[in-house]
């Protein structure tokens, strides 16, 4: 797999409910082939940020906790 580039770093801690989407949703729409997306996200979003990634065709490459939020690495899928 080639190195992906982190087009952007987006903080959604602060964001409930459909506002992570919205937010996220537009930041993937500017991302092209090679690049990614790092989305910090709060424990009580990660799972609908997840199921928003799957139904959009986008792939998380990689998840990490960093003790008190979540990092996801989200790019488009091929």
């Amino acid at each position: 797999m080639t190195q992906l580039k982190i087009y952007k770093t987006i903080d959604l801690t602060g964001n409930t409910c459909s506002g992570p989407l919205g937010e996220l949703s537009g930041v993937m729409d500017e991302v092209k082939e090679g690049e990614a997306v790092e989305a910090i996200i709060s424990p009580e979003n990660l799972e609908v940020v997840k199921s928003f990634c799957s139904l959009r065709d986008w792939k998380i490459v990689e998840e990490k906790n960093n003790g008190k939020n979540y990092i996801l690495i989200i790019t488009l899928a091929k």
